[in-house]
């Protein structure tokens, strides 16, 4: 049995990690207007006309688009204005005064006139969030999420259009599978729905409902409720921060604490397969297998995968969004107790099979400054990137970058001595106390695709809100095809140790553009999620994707190399071999899979896949360090063939990394996924 980890525990449990350079690198007040103006604000948040009461007070709301008709005032009146505050501008076409109010206040007041007739006078009480100011991720204006240093500006989600339409993520529900939800959080009480337990109820397979909210005495238990908050935090109550879909539902499963209790009472798989299924629109996964050893999945999860994105939301699929893991360099330990205490490894998506699965998105990570973090994972699975920042201190013992960058502000178990805080409270002073965290409501210490998986889930929530009639796939590809290319830096990138580099071998390709004119990135996927164009692409969208087809015939893989009777793959020769299936089917490619067995030195061996319009693809670097001694038809997954035409050859090569063993090639096989 493998227990799987919330994926930010793993930055905090070890002390060893390396970033992409190769060093290393620990891993570890506003007013509340709401009695002014309408009795209920939570009522008028979807409608962009305030009305005013009979003192004059008008209920607005940050970052919302507002307006105000004004009295008397009709198209073409002449409309003026004493004190108007700045945010706010007249229209005498339409005989309305409007505008977005880029903060919370109170404004002091202003009086109109219509043709020479007064009203007022006004005061427009602005309703926002106080936190959101901090949370980068929604808005980078290079502000330090108080950390020693600041991001730059503009490295965000881009979402500022689709809530100013107020496109908040209305009627999507989503699940959130982790160490459950701190379900009285006053910023997500208001948008919880009713979640699982899977430490009840062991007698009744399938039926784990219950309350999710975990020991609050437990810090590392605090993982699900930061998740929690970055998708759906419940917006403009004048005390917190802000979701993604401030406006969607969430459901907790608690489930990352209970998988020994499940083991004991024979239900683990039972339970691991229950985490993908119900009825929910979008579904979340922080946590994850650590990557220094090759992880299958037996048959029954696969098919529950196939099952979710077929029969889900009616039909069309519920999406399913899966963080990539923090694995870039990790300590071999994490895997094998005995191995050597300075041995490491480079972690890979591919490396676990539920972070290559064609039907999960999987998300790498993404610091304030618009490259990856630098405990992201890569892969040739990956879908998207997003945010999840470094590590907010305000100083640090080894003076390394990394750890005084941002990271990201989410809800956290409330109290000075609770939750995700009390790991770096001396290392950032909002997790201390520090205005507008006074209540301790909050960290600013949350990172790891943890964080950069549930921004992805909100941004899915958005976009099914703004068009429920989209599939999976569909949201898949509009994700694809509006993502931001970042840190496009040209050149390949070397092995972060350069003993491990081969001489005419690239370790790692930078962006690559296929014959379909995708780009895509080990490191990025197809890119930085950006919301808005998302939003406005899914609001006019017509799938043009066809029914989607398969090789592959149930569980029979159609293309297949047959007993390759050992290949030798040739020691430190960039040349490698390589072996060749030709597929017949003239799909667009949506995912390739292939299917590998080889034996020996596993931890030296490189992979790349070439497809018919001659795109490389590498899955799998060379001298990751792992520790196998084979590979056992484990499946790897490449996204980098997206829209290309699947018929022709297709060229599988491995490259031997190191010159003191030889791999010996068994077998491979090759699905085609796409319409």
């Amino acid at each position: 049995m493998i227990l799987r980890t919330a994926l930010l525990l793993l930055l905090m449990s070890t002390l060893a990690a390396c970033n992409k350079n190769g060093f290393k690198a620990l891993k570890a007040g506003s007013q509340d207007s709401s009695s002014i103006g309408t009795p209920n604000p939570r009522v008028s948040l979807t409608n962009e006309y305030g009305v005013a009461d009979m003192n004059g007070n008008i209920q607005a709301f940050q970052d919302l688009q507002f307006r105000f008709k004004v009295p008397g005032a009709s198209g073409g009146s002449a409309i003026s204005a004493e004190n108007l505050p700045s945010w706010l501008s007249i229209n005498n076409a339409s005989g309305e005064i409007a505008g977005v109010p880029p903060a919370p206040e109170t404004t002091n007041e202003f009086s109109l006139s219509v043709n020479g007739i007064a009203s007022g006078p006004y005061r427009v009480a602005v309703l926002g969030d106080p936190i959101k100011q901090h949370q980068w991720h929604l808005k980078n204006t290079g502000q330090t999420a108080f950390a020693a240093s600041g991001g730059i500006a503009g490295h965000d989600i881009h979402l500022e259009e689709t809530i100013r339409s107020r496109t908040l993520g209305q009627g999507i529900k989503v699940a959130v599978s982790d160490t459950g939800i701190l379900e009285s959080h006053l910023s997500l009480k208001d948008n919880v729905i009713p979640g699982r337990n899977y430490l009840n109820n062991f007698a009744q397979v399938l039926n784990w409902n219950g309350s999710s909210t975990p020991d609050i005495a437990a810090p590392q238990l605090s993982h699900g409720t930061g998740v929690a908050g970055l998708i759906a935090e419940t917006g403009w109550l004048g005390t917190g921060g802000r979701g993604v879909a401030p406006m969607a539902k969430i459901a907790g499963f608690l489930f990352v604490q209970a998988q020994e209790q499940l083991a004991i009472a024979g239900l683990f798989t039972a339970g691991h397969v229950d985490q993908y299924q119900g009825d929910f629109d979008v579904f979340n996964y922080s946590w994850g297998d650590v990557q220094c050893a090759l992880i299958e999945y037996d048959q029954a999860l696969r098919d529950r995968w196939r099952l979710t994105v077929q029969n889900g939301r009616g039909g069309k699929g519920s999406v399913m969004v899966k963080a990539a893991g923090n694995e870039y360099i990790g300590p071999l330990t994490d895997c094998y107790p005995n191995a050597p205490a300075t041995s490491a490894y480079l972690g890979n998506a591919n490396f676990t099979e539920d972070t290559s699965s064609s039907y999960l998105i999987t998300v790498g990570a993404l610091s304030a400054d618009g490259i990856s973090s630098s405990y992201s994972t890569p892969g040739a699975s990956l879908w998207i990137s997003a945010p999840g920042g470094e590590y907010g201190w305000n100083a640090s013992p080894t003076n390394q970058a990394v750890h005084l960058e941002p990271a990201i502000v989410t809800t956290d178990f409330v109290g000075a001595t609770r939750g995700n805080k009390t790991f770096a409270a001396i290392r950032n002073l909002f997790n201390a106390g520090a205005a507008p965290n006074a209540s301790f409501t909050h960290t600013a210490t949350f990172n790891g695709t943890s964080s950069a998986a549930p921004i992805v889930t909100g941004a899915v929530a958005l976009i099914l809100s703004a068009n429920p009639n989209l599939t999976w796939r569909d949201v898949r590809h509009i994700m694809a095809v509006t993502a931001d290319q970042i840190d496009a830096v040209q050149g390949p990138i070397n092995h972060p140790q350069a003993s491990a580099n081969l001489t005419g071998h690239v370790y790692e390709q930078n962006w690559i553009t296929n014959a379909a004119g995708f780009k895509f990135h080990n490191w990025y996927g197809f890119g930085r999620v950006n919301v808005d164009r998302a939003v406005a692409m899914a609001r006019s969208y017509t799938s043009a994707l066809g029914t989607f087809k398969e090789t592959n015939t149930g569980a029979t893989w159609k293309y297949d190399s047959g007993n390759l009777n050992n290949l030798a793959v040739p020691p430190a020769t960039p040349a490698g071999v390589s072996n060749v299936l030709t597929v017949s089917e003239n799909y667009k490619v949506e995912t390739i899979e292939i299917r590998l067995s080889a034996t020996q030195c596993v931890g030296a061996l490189g992979v790349e896949l070439t497809s018919p319009s001659g795109t490389k693809s590498i899955l799998m670097n060379i001298n990751s360090g792992l520790l196998d001694t084979e590979i056992d038809s484990h499946i790897f997954v490449s996204n980098a063939f997206y829209g290309e035409n699947s018929a022709g050859n297709w060229t599988l090569k491995l490259i031997g990394g190191r010159p003191d063993c030889t791999t010996q090639w068994r077998n491979w096989q090759l699905n085609v996924l796409g319409h």
